[in-house]
């Protein structure tokens, strides 16, 4: 999900910053307003029936009443009577509202639909709007029958024979459904904490033999990379580009392409074994580790489905052969093979003596995202690029009310013309580090097409995004995209 605005500050929010009243403010101001009309209302009413001299005394008199009943009213009082108020509801079985709510999760999983685009919004939606609707009808229902009921069955009179103010009993009462409706509240979220969590948890499998081996060209070089695909998961897999480069010490942190408002951190592991025998046969090379014997191949040392293969017939082992190291090397036992060096394919050697085979294992996390609130950066400025290249500050206007939502005229061969730019400040390596977006900044943005002919209703309408620094005078490639006007 993506916020409007961003989150402020709690205490800010509570008592206001500068010219804001916060939250208090407003209710202060929300109940002096409500009281307000209600004076006037009552007072308009007492005119209409007592006159205007009467209903105005009468209007005062109730008000200085309830002044000074609101004065004396007691808080130990109102603390005995919502206790009261609260054990008679659970007496009235007001916790079956969490049973119910607990056989619903069990069989909401028959119910929903998993392959949605955005299941962590359908299972919140679910849960909030569930739990809302029960307490909100279980508290409603005790509610408007709770003083009938006390005063069918005359239990109303043990209270009111006591020292205490109707005043009192009201707010007791209040503050007993409150407290009802809170510890439900409690229950409902802890279980649908469960719930959403078990829902949406899942892992996908990466396997390094089912990837094929591209490179990554940066300043530092060009590397191995592993490209390829995750399992299929939940309904759904990912694309993953894992880069085998180490910063600082630590492999490269790598993360999945967001599918599904997610994505997963990806480990990069080795796993070193020695190489106890090496000899030459008619397969290939036959290197011998504790526990296992494995033949490369002499003729590829690239894809990691050929690379090492056990005689079995099981592919579980698979190794980088960038990693291939040797000591000990005797001119005696040297043989030709192909190892990975820089991105690229180039002869090498591989002696008898102690070569160190490194296994890649790829695990993944549990999805990162999910239930995470984005809070988007807007742009410091944006201006419209009419089709004949003048900036507009907004855009075509087709009758929509919402005006500071205007289109881009389209149909325009001319880079540059007919587009909107958005300006950004502060992005730089510092604010966003390669380490915490190993995959780049997300970006994400949608569109609302306005056709102003039919066309090919069933093709979408073309568009293309490109990033400029203006500093650097760095322009990256368009990304062309298809605007999907109904899903």
């Amino acid at each position: 999900m993506v916020l409007e605005q961003g989150i402020p500050d709690f205490w800010a929010w509570l008592f206001g910053v500068g010219e804001s009243w916060g939250a208090i403010g407003h209710w202060l101001v929300s109940i002096a307003a409500i009281l307000g009309v209600s004076l006037v209302f009552s007072w308009l009413i007492s005119i209409v029936f007592r006159g205007p001299k009467r209903g105005t005394i009468t209007v005062f008199s109730r008000f200085t009443d309830a002044t000074v009943d609101l004065v004396k009213i007691s808080p130990r009082r109102v603390a005995s009577l919502t206790i009261l108020c609260f054990r008679e509801a659970m007496r009235r079985w007001a916790w079956v509202a969490l049973v119910i709510y607990l056989i619903l999760l069990a069989f909401a999983g028959f119910f929903l639909d998993p392959t949605t685009n955005d299941p962590a919004k359908l299972y919140m939606d679910f849960v909030m709007t569930t739990a809302a609707g029960l307490v909100a009808m279980i508290v409603l229902f005790l509610s408007v029958f709770s003083i009938p009921n006390d005063i069918t069955r005359r239990t109303i009179y043990t209270v009111v024979t006591k020292p205490v103010r109707a005043s009192e009993i009201i707010l007791g009462r209040t503050f007993g459904f409150s407290a009802v409706a809170t510890l439900l509240l409690l229950g409902m979220g802890l279980a649908s904490y469960l719930f959403v969590n078990r829902a949406i948890d899942h892992v996908h499998g990466f396997d390094p033999r089912q990837a094929s081996w591209d490179y990554t060209q940066d300043a530092d070089g060009r590397h191995p990379t592993l490209v390829g695909q995750t399992e299929y998961e939940s309904n759904h897999r990912h694309e993953a580009r894992v880069l085998l480069k180490k910063l600082g010490g630590q492999w490269r942190r790598n993360v999945t392409e967001i599918m599904h408002g997610h994505n997963h951190d990806i480990e990069t592991k080795f796993e070193s074994a020695a190489v106890s025998s090496f000899t030459k046969t008619d397969a290939g090379y036959d290197l011998t580790i504790p526990g296992h014997s494995l033949v490369i191949n002499d003729k590829c040392l690239i894809s990691p489905a050929e690379q090492v293969t056990d005689p079995s017939g099981t592919t579980d082992y698979v190794y980088d052969a960038a990693a291939l190291t040797v000591t000990g090397v005797s001119d005696d036992d040297v043989v030709s093979v192909s190892i990975f060096e820089n991105g690229e394919l180039s002869p090498g050697t591989l002696a008898s003596g102690n070569p160190m085979l490194h296994k890649v294992v790829l695990p993944l996390t549990s999805p990162q995202g999910l239930l995470t609130a984005r809070v988007p950066v807007y742009a410091s400025d944006f201006y419209f690029n009419n089709k004949a290249g003048e900036q507009k500050r907004a855009g075509v206007n087709v009758g929509n009310v919402w005006e500071y939502r205007s289109y881009v005229e389209g149909g325009s061969s001319t880079p540059g013309f007919s587009s909107v730019v958005w300006v950004f400040d502060g992005i730089t390596a510092d604010n966003y580090p390669i380490a915490d977006y190993p995959n780049g900044l997300p970006l994400e943005f949608m569109l609302s097409i306005f056709r102003t002919h039919k066309g090919d209703i069933e093709q979408g309408v073309l568009g293309s995004l490109t990033l400029y620094n203006p500093e650097e005078l760095l322009r990256s490639r368009s990304i062309i995209f298809e605007a999907k006007e109904f899903t």
